[in-house]
Formats: C-alpha cells, structure tokens, sequence
C-alpha cells in the first residue's frame, strides 16, 4: 500500500479559521480492510483529521477533512511572513505504518480579480483579502543546460528576488517547468509565480495524438505544482494567440 498523491485543497480561508480537504490517492496491491489514513501538523505532533475505511486492489482515493483555527497565513514578500505548514499524511494497516508523505503548505486566500471596471477590465491578484501590487520580473532558464543549475544558485536568485522587493515572477512559455526547488523557494521567500504552460511562439499542431501527450504535460504538472502556495495563476501560452491574431 502506498501514497501517490496529496492535494491539500483550501476550500475556505479566513483569519477565524481554514477549511481544508487533503485528497489522498493510494495504491493497493490487495484489498484491505480498516485502513487508518491520518494527517498530522508535523511540528506539534496534532493529528488534524482521520479517515477509516475498506480499500480495494488497485487505486483508490479517500478525503480527509480538517479545520485550522485562527491559521498562521502566507504572505508575499512585502505583507508578511510566508508561513508554511507541514502536513504529514500517514497510511496505516493492521497497526503497521506502511507509508508516510509530508507537503509543505501555505495557507492562502488567492484570487485572481478580472471584472469590469471605469477603464475595462480590473487583472490583479488579491491575496487574503488584500490587492498585491505586482512587482516582479520574467524568469527564462538559467542555463542552457539545465542540470548545470545548482541549489546554491536557485537561492542565490531567490535571495535577489527578494532583495529587490520583487514578490512575482514568470515562468515564461518557451522556457521549461522548473525544478522543485525553484517552486519550493518561491514558497520559502514569498514569491508568487505566474506559471505559463511550455508553448510559445509558434501555431501547435491539433491532432489527437498530439493534444493526448499535451493534456497528459499539463496534468502532470498540475498535480506536482497544486500544492505550493507561491504558485498564483497558471498562463495558457506565450505569444501565441498574439502571433496568429496580430503579426
């Protein structure tokens, strides 16, 4: 029996209190009864909330549901500490613990707020209830060979990100999903991320061939990045619909 997936979903935010789903995806070689599945704030040792249940070989995907009370929030660079949290999801049988996943999480009130206003339309992100004035930069690969990039160099930008009171950055088009760590400091410093999807500057081909392997790279990263509270918006593209419209 193993985890495959965590997804922390943060149904509701507040400063009184958090709401919050962890969905939990598990595998399983036989069908088991009375499995435990727990998570637990690792620094104080609580357990939030527990699920009990039968699983059946093969996939299955249980829902624990828990409240934080007056939660610590994430904050950008420049609005306050970006507090994270570390929920660790136990998986157990039989008394056995047979698997264990912590996620690092920063629990956030994140919109983006388009709607009609005097001049057009409004495009800002409001971060527990308060407007961020972006100020950032776009972000392309550090090296033509990407495994050249180092951990001292990933916090050596995010330690000038920071210094120059930056809290966004975009992950451009025609670059590459970055590393972890790259999402894993943006967490740490409080830096929001506009992440595109890796298509830019040119027309795609549509065929369903084609279009399965792009859901599949969209799904994908989907599943790994959800759960980083620096992440603020996902972009469909670099210059494309520009491109076809326009030049």
């Amino acid at each position: 029996l193993r985890i495959n997936d965590v997804f922390i979903e943060q149904k509701e935010v507040g400063a009184g209190r958090a709401v919050i789903a962890g969905h939990v995806e598990l595998d399983a070689d036989k069908d088991m009864n009375g499995v435990l599945v727990t998570i637990t704030d690792e620094v104080t040792g609580r357990v939030l909330g527990e699920w009990q249940a039968d699983l059946k070989r093969g996939t299955n995907r249980v829902t624990v549901d828990f409240v934080l009370h007056k939660p610590k929030l994430w904050w950008s660079n420049g609005l306050g500490e970006p507090f994270l949290y570390r929920f660790r999801t136990d998986i157990i049988a039989g008394g056995e613990l047979l698997d264990s996943k912590t996620e690092r999480v920063g629990i956030r009130s994140l919109k983006v707020v388009h709607q009609p206003d005097k001049d057009g339309h409004t495009f800002y992100i409001e971060l527990n209830g308060r407007p961020v004035f972006a100020k950032g930069a776009n972000y392309i690969p550090q090296d033509a060979l990407l495994t050249n990039v180092t951990t001292e160099r990933y916090q050596t930008l995010f330690r000038d990100i920071r210094e120059a009171n930056m809290n966004v950055i975009r992950v451009w088009g025609g670059g590459t999903y970055e590393d972890d760590r790259f999402y894993d400091l943006a967490d740490e410093n409080g830096i929001l991320v506009w992440q595109d999807f890796m298509f830019a500057c040119t027309p795609y081909p549509s065929d369903p061939t084609f279009l399965k392997r792009v859901e599949a790279e969209a799904c994908y990263n989907i599943r790994r990045l959800r759960n980083h509270a620096s992440l603020a918006m996902w972009c469909g593209n670099n210059e494309i619909l520009e491109a076809l419209k326009y030049w």
